[in-house]
């Protein structure tokens, strides 16, 4: 190879320190494409043609020989130039990659126990809601007693029925891949009914407003698309009056329950 030519400062590779250039070599080397055209044996000619505003020899645009240190030089330049314009793509899992406004669909069946009237009983039950862009959950929940709870009372025996729902809303505090923890609030209300234990008959039935926080921790299978959680709250109850020998704190208590969700995404 003979060296290379520059040709001007604004025809050909402008961006690569300012300088246009193209290759001469021997007719056995490999072509060096110039321009839209194939070059071989320095074919100064049809270059002229190509680029007519080309300066002639103590022009501006004078050609001059650049030694192979420049060239390698040139070369590197260049390869630095179309690695810049190279983007990454994006890595699954990093944020910029979550959809804000996206919209999935959850369902959930849990068991667990809970306190009444300071009794241990176990309670069961069902949520369906939304994640909104993987953070924010909104859905409803319903919760009930699997049986009545029998209760001794000085006036006989009595069984109390009682289960609750409303509103429910978390908050996704923490997340890693296959696992997370959120922040959950229940804002609903409930219905407990007296009924005599003997005859059946209904001493009394009131209904009472509920907020239950909670604190739940999950695993997820499949994909994302299965998840066991383990879950602790309490629930705190108010307006209770026509519950004879009753008051607003034997609804209320702490609850714990394991629950299985399915994730539509």
């Amino acid at each position: 190879m003979r060296g290379v030519v520059a040709v001007g400062r604004s025809e050909y590779l402008s961006r690569v320190e300012g300088v246009s250039y193209y290759a001469a070599r021997e007719p056995e080397d490999a072509t060096t494409v110039v321009g839209s055209f194939p070059v071989r044996d320095h074919d100064e000619a049809r270059c002229r043609r190509a680029w007519p505003n080309l300066g002639g020899a103590g022009g501006p645009n004078r050609s001059r020989v650049l030694s192979p240190s420049h060239t390698l030089r040139l070369a590197f330049s260049a390869i630095l130039l179309a690695l810049s314009t190279l983007h990454p793509p994006p890595v699954q899992g990093q944020q910029g990659d979550v959809d804000p406004g996206r919209v999935e669909g959850a369902l959930e069946a849990s068991v667990g126990a809970t306190s009444l009237t300071g009794k241990a009983v176990p309670l069961w039950g069902l949520s369906a809601g939304v994640w909104i862009g993987r953070r924010f959950y909104l859905g409803g929940q319903g919760r009930s007693l699997p049986d009545a709870l029998d209760l001794q009372r000085a006036g006989g025996e009595e069984r109390l029925h009682f289960g609750y729902g409303g509103l429910q809303v978390r908050v996704r505090a923490w997340s890693r891949p296959g696992a997370d923890v959120d922040l959950g609030v229940l804002v609903g209300a409930g219905r407990a009914r007296l009924r005599d234990a003997l005859v059946g008959f209904e001493k009394g039935a009131d209904n009472a407003f509920l907020l239950e926080p909670s604190l739940r921790a999950r695993r997820g299978f499949l994909g994302g698309r299965l998840h066991l959680g383990a879950a602790l709250g309490f629930r705190q109850a108010w307006g209770v009056e026509d519950l004879p020998g009753l008051v607003p704190g034997d609804l209320g208590g702490p609850t714990a329950a394991l629950s299985l969700s399915v994730e539509r995404r």
